[in-house]
C-alpha cells in the first residue's frame, strides 16, 4: 500500500511539472497588461475606415521582418485546452492545457470542427512561449491573449483573423516579428509590425527590435493600446501629423525613451500612455489635446519639463504621479479640473501656476510636494480637495487671482494647513 501511494504521488508530480513546462501561471483574475496600474480596454481594434495613403512605415529593420508567411508546414500542437462555441459549430482555444511545446501551432480543427478563435488571456503569462502560428480558420484573437509572454519572438497570423482584442500582445519584450498572410482582409504586417489593413492604426510595434528610432507615418491616425509597451531599445519616436489618438499604455515601460513631442493633431492621451518611462526627460503636449488620461505619465522619474497645450481641459488622476524630477508646471486656462493625486509625490516641484479656468483641484493633487514654495491659483477655483496640498512643508506663498472675499468662498478640504497658513497674495496676476 505504501509503495502504491508513493507511485501515485510521483505520477501526480510529473503531471504537474509537464503542465507547468510552458511557463504559464494561473491567470485567474489577473489584469493585463502588467499586474497593476492599468486601465482595461476590451474593445477590439478597429480594422480601419480611412483610405490608405500608400505610405509604409520603415524602422530600419531587416527587410525579411514581417514578410507575409507562405502556407506553413507545421505540426499542430497537441494538448491545448478548448471550449465549444455557443453555436456548437467550432471551438475556441482557452489555454495552454497540457501542451509542452514552446513553439505553438494552433490546429485548424478540433474534434472534427474548426478552431475559430483564441480566447481572452488564453496564453497570458506563458513565459516560455517563443512562437505562435495561427491558422486561417481562426477569426478572432481575444483580449490579452498573449499578454506578458516575455519570451515570445515570432507570431504568424493567417488570412482569416478579422478582430484582435486590446492588449493581445501586451508586454512581449522579445517580440521581433509579426507576420500576416497577404490575403488577410483586416490586417497587415510592415517590417514585422502589425497594422490594420489600411495602415491607419498601428496595433503593435515588434518591441524586441533593436532600433533606437521609429517614425510613425502620417497615414496612422491611432496608436493602439500597448502598441509600444515594454520596448526597451527605442530612445525616440516621432509621431506623424495624422495621429489623433494615443491609446492606453501605448508607450508604457519604454525604459529608454527620452523625449516626446505630441503634435497638434493628437486630441487625447490614454490612461497609462507613458507610465514608467523612466528615461523620459521632456514632454510637449500639442494644442489639440483635450484630455490627459489617468496615470498618463505615472512615475516618469526623470521628467523635468512638461509643456501642456492650450486645449487641454482635464488632467487625469495620478497623471504625473511621483514624477520626482519635475521642477515646475504651468496649467493653462483651458484646464477645468485637476484629478486626484495628479502631481502627488513630485518631490522636486517648486513652482505651480494654475490657470483661471480650473474650477476644482482634486484630493491629494499636490500632496507630498515637499519642495513646493510657490503656488499661483486662478480665480475660477471653487473647490480644493482633501489633502490637496498636504505635506507641502516648504510652501510659503500663494498667489490668488481673485479677491480675499472670493478666496474665503472657496471650499477647502481637510488637511490643507500648509496651503492656508502660507502668505496669501490676493488679486495676483496668475500669468498662465
Amino acid at each position: 500500500m505504501k509503495k502504491r501511494v508513493v507511485f501515485l504521488f510521483a505520477i501526480i508530480l510529473i503531471m504537474l511539472l509537464v503542465i507547468s513546462f510552458a511557463g504559464c501561471e494561473n491567470k485567474g483574475e489577473n489584469q493585463l497588461p502588467g499586474d497593476s496600474n492599468v486601465t482595461d480596454d476590451k474593445q477590439d481594434i478597429d480594422d480601419g475606415q480611412n483610405p490608405d495613403d500608400g505610405q509604409d512605415p520603415d524602422d530600419g529593420q531587416d527587410p525579411d521582418d514581417g514578410q507575409e508567411p507562405s502556407e506553413p508546414e507545421y505540426t499542430p500542437t497537441e494538448g491545448l485546452s478548448y471550449i465549444l462555441n455557443e453555436d456548437g459549430n467550432g471551438y475556441t482555444v482557452s489555454g495552454i492545457g497540457t501542451a509542452t511545446d514552446t513553439d505553438i501551432v494552433i490546429p485548424s480543427e478540433y474534434n472534427g470542427l474548426p478552431v475559430t478563435s483564441i480566447g481572452e488571456v488564453a496564453f497570458a503569462h506563458c513565459y516560455s512561449l517563443t512562437s505562435i502560428t495561427i491558422p486561417d480558420s481562426v477569426m478572432s484573437i481575444g483580449y490579452g491573449a498573449f499578454g506578458r509572454c516575455s519570451s515570445l519572438k515570432k507570431v504568424i497570423i493567417g488570412n482569416g483573423v478579422m478582430s484582435i482584442g486590446s492588449y493581445a500582445f501586451s508586454w512581449c519584450p522579445s517580440l521581433t516579428s509579426i507576420a500576416v498572410d497577404e490575403n488577410n482582409a483586416s490586417f497587415a504586417s510592415i517590417d514585422g509590425n502589425l497594422y490594420n489593413k489600411d495602415k491607419t492604426t498601428l496595433i503593435k510595434y515588434a518591441t524586441g527590435k533593436t532600433a533606437t528610432e521609429f517614425t510613425i507615418p502620417d497615414s496612422v491616425t491611432s496608436i493602439g493600446s500597448s502598441a509600444f509597451d515594454s520596448c526597451t531599445s527605442l530612445t525616440s519616436v516621432t509621431l506623424g501629423n495624422g495621429v489623433t489618438v494615443i491609446g492606453n499604455t501605448a508607450f508604457a515601460w519604454c525604459d529608454s525613451l527620452t523625449s516626446v513631442v505630441i503634435p497638434d493633431s493628437v486630441t487625447s492621451i490614454g490612461d497609462n500612455a507613458f507610465a514608467w518611462c523612466n528615461s523620459l526627460t521632456s514632454v510637449t503636449i500639442g494644442n489639440s489635446v483635450t484630455s490627459i488620461g489617468d496615470e498618463a505619465f505615472y512615475r516618469c522619474t526623470s521628467l523635468t519639463s512638461v509643456t501642456i497645450g492650450n486645449s487641454v481641459s482635464s488632467i487625469g488622476s495620478s497623471a504625473f504621479y511621483s514624477c520626482t524630477s519635475l521642477t515646475s508646471v504651468v496649467i493653462p486656462d483651458s484646464v477645468t479640473s485637476i484629478g486626484d493625486s495628479a502631481f502627488v509625490g513630485c518631490s522636486s516641484l517648486k513652482k505651480v501656476i494654475i490657470g483661471n479656468g480650473v474650477t476644482s483641484i482634486g484630493e491629494q493633487a499636490f500632496a507630498s510636494c515637499d519642495s513646493l514654495t510657490s503656488v499661483t491659483i486662478g480665480n475660477g477655483v471653487t473647490g480644493i480637495g482633501d489633502y490637496a496640498f498636504a505635506w507641502c512643508d516648504s510652501l510659503t506663498d500663494v498667489y490668488y487671482g481673485g479677491t480675499e472675499e472670493q478666496w474665503n468662498g472657496i471650499w477647502i478640504g481637510y488637511d490643507n494647513g500648509d496651503l492656508t497658513s502660507a502668505n496669501i497674495h490676493f488679486s495676483a496676476d496668475t500669468g498662465s
